[in-house]
């Protein structure tokens, strides 16, 4: 079952996912305790859980790309498999001929008018391909948008609205939203925040994070956009940040069969 963005910003949020600098505190038994917390946050299955336990007990190591790959990956995928041969896989040596990745990216409906910068080829382990041809086609920011949810969200700063019209601007004309308005009603909120798309009116009252953007409002981007065959989509797996796309379903098709990019539609 795949996992939206809103799970994904409250792993980050409450830092289930953290770097590990606790050199004071036994390996295993801290990758332990965080198995527990991932449990007790319905993150993972308990079938999933109990072979975490048992690779880590026997030695084995996760970094924050392979436990978010666990948490936020389609959990039927691991039934019959062994979590010590996924981790190896993950590690693997891979080549990647950037020539092709932008040929793939292309067909994708990337750099429409746009002359990407072309890597030399590389060699590098197969979970960071992903990360890898992300940080490729965010030369594309028509189409792609990495966002810092730390957004000096204030009262005054139109934060949302901002973050907004950075989402129409990725939707090839698709969503265009008008009239857009923020209102708070202290520095602490409430905050009001609607805009009109289609002759509709869209309301949304986000909560007040500090400097953080609630994203709760972009569940129903997709539900207001108009047509069937495109929307908004980020990733499911192996991407650490926030990153947005707009995708035709073919295009989508293309993304994960060629690149094994695994996304999620908002």
């Amino acid at each position: 079952m795949k996992k939206s963005l809103i799970i994904l910003l409250t792993i980050l949020l409450s830092s289930c996912i953290t770097k590990k600098k606790d050199s004071t505190v036994n390996d295993i038994k801290r990758d332990l305790q965080e198995i527990e917390i991932h449990l007790e946050n319905g993150n993972i299955s308990q079938d999933l859980g109990e072979k975490l336990r048992a690779f880590i007990s026997e030695g084995g190591k996760l970094d924050d790309s392979d436990w978010l790959y666990f948490i936020m990956a389609d959990l039927s995928k691991f039934e019959d498999q062994n979590i010590s041969e996924i981790v190896r896989y993950r590690n693997e040596q891979v080549l990647v001929k950037t020539t092709e990745v932008y040929k793939t990216l292309r067909r994708a409906g990337f750099f429409k008018g746009i002359k990407p910068k072309i890597h030399e080829e590389k060699t590098i382990k197969q979970k960071e391909l992903v990360e890898l041809t992300v940080d490729y086609a965010l030369q594309d920011q028509n189409k792609i948008l990495l966002k810092d949810l730390e957004a000096d969200v204030g009262k005054g700063n139109e934060a949302y609205k901002d973050f907004l019209l950075q989402l129409a601007h990725l939707s090839d004309g698709v969503f265009i939203p008008k009239n857009i308005k923020e209102i708070w009603e202290s520095e602490e909120g409430p905050i009001h925040f609607s805009y009109e798309y289609n002759n509709n009116l869209y309301k949304h009252e986000p909560k007040y994070f500090n400097d953080w953007i609630d994203g709760s409002f972009l569940e129903s981007l997709n539900r207001d956009i108009d047509k069937p065959n495109c929307g908004f989509y980020t990733f499911s797996s192996d991407i650490l940040e926030v990153v947005i796309v707009f995708l035709y379903d073919e295009e989508v098709s293309i993304l994960e069969r060629e690149l094994n990019w695994q996304l999620v539609k908002l």
